[in-house]
C-alpha cells in the first residue's frame, strides 16, 4: 500500500486485500488506541505530533505485562487475541473457451467476502544487564493464525496465507560498549518456517560494529 494527499489536503492509503464495502450497511468507526503499530514515523508530522505518536505506541507496548525482579533483569509479556469475520476472498466464476487464434480458456473471478477467522499468540522478552556496559536481550514469539472460507464462499487459495508468517521466533541479541565511542553488537534468531511460500525455517547470524567518529557521524561495519 501507499499514501498520497488528495486536493483537499487529507491523506488517504491506497491498497489491496481490503473488504469490499456494504454502503448500507457501513458504519464510521473512530480509533482512539493507534497510530499504527508497524513503525509508520509520519514525518510530515511537525516534532510536537511526531512525539505525541510515538507516546501513543508506547503506551499500547506498555499494556502487556513487565515483571522486574532485580535492577538488571526484567521479563516482559504481551498477548493478543483477534477474532476476524468477512475477510476477502477471490471467488472463481464459470470458465470459457476464448477460440480466437490462440485458443485458450479463461477462469474469471470476483471479490467477495467470505473468510473469517482468528489469531492468537504474544511475544516474551527477557532483558538482562551483566555489567553497565553490557546488555543482552532474548526474545521469543508465537503466532497461531487459522483461516477458513465460509459458504457460500469457493475460495481454496486465500487461507493458505495464514501460513505466510512465521508460528515461531526466536533471537538473542548482545550489545556490547567497547568504550565510549565504539559498541559491538551480536545477535542469533531463528525464523520457523512458510508452508504457503515454500520457505525452510532459518538460523541467522548479525554481526555489528559502530565508531561514533562524531556526534553526526557514524562508521558501521
Amino acid at each position: 500500500s501507499f499514501y498520497s494527499w488528495s486536493p483537499s489536503k487529507f491523506m488517504f492509503e491506497y491498497g489491496w486485500g481490503g473488504r469490499t464495502i456494504e454502503v448500507d450497511n457501513w458504519k464510521v468507526e473512530e480509533i482512539t488506541q493507534g497510530p499504527s503499530l508497524w513503525g509508520h514515523e509520519r514525518y510530515w508530522l511537525n516534532q510536537e505530533q511526531r512525539d505525541q505518536a510515538r507516546d501513543l505506541r508506547i503506551r499500547n507496548a506498555e499494556a502487556g505485562y513487565r515483571l522486574q525482579p532485580s535492577d538488571n533483569l526484567s521479563f516482559d509479556l504481551a498477548m493478543f487475541r483477534n477474532d476476524y469475520d468477512r475477510l476477502l476472498t477471490n471467488e472463481p466464476d464459470t470458465p470459457f473457451i476464448v477460440f480466437t487464434p490462440p485458443v485458450h480458456v479463461i477462469v474469471p473471478s470476483h471479490f467477495e467476502n467470505n473468510m473469517e477467522g482468528e489469531s492468537w499468540g504474544g511475544t516474551l522478552a527477557v532483558n538482562w544487564h551483566p555489567t553497565g556496559d553490557w546488555r543482552m536481550r532474548l526474545q521469543y514469539a508465537f503466532l497461531d493464525l487459522d483461516l477458513e472460507v465460509v459458504t457460500p464462499g469457493q475460495d481454496v487459495n486465500s487461507p493458505r496465507v495464514a501460513r505466510n508468517s512465521p508460528r515461531h521466533q526466536l533471537a538473542l541479541h548482545s550489545f556490547v560498549d567497547l568504550r565510549s565511542d565504539l559498541s559491538f553488537y551480536a545477535g542469533l534468531r531463528y525464523v520457523d518456517d512458510l508452508p504457503n511460500q515454500d520457505v525452510d525455517a532459518y538460523v541467522a547470524t548479525d554481526l555489528n560494529l559502530i565508531w561514533r567518529v562524531h556526534p553526526r557521524l557514524e562508521l558501521a561495519l
